[in-house]
């Protein structure tokens, strides 16, 4: 099983060939906000939570996520690279996860 670290690397590693960006986040003063920032090369954006095939969301991670949806924020849990690719393209056409 790829841990979670390995996995946003891979990614990080993939959407840069693409010409896009991760952007990492810092947590220190939004506790429970997702990994990462993706930007597309088109300029369209979402969060990233990176978690292992079996990992799980804290409840503060839940709560985060909840807020950042609620206000039309799309935000995906990501658990591979083909998983990531799938959320960069969605994310590419400008498609909302609402």
């Amino acid at each position: 099983m790829q841990k979670e670290i390995s996995i946003e690397q891979s990614c990080l590693r993939w959407v840069k060939k693409q010409g896009g960006q991760l952007i990492k986040q810092d947590a220190t003063f939004n506790i429970g906000i997702p990994d990462r920032l993706l930007i597309t090369h088109k300029g369209n954006m979402c969060f990233i939570e990176f978690k292992d095939p079996k990992g799980k969301l804290s409840r503060v991670q839940e709560i985060a996520i909840k807020k950042l949806v609620a206000i039309g924020v799309q935000v995906y849990i990501c658990r591979s690279l083909d998983e990531f690719k799938e959320i960069y393209s969605y994310t590419m056409e400008g498609n909302q996860c609402n």
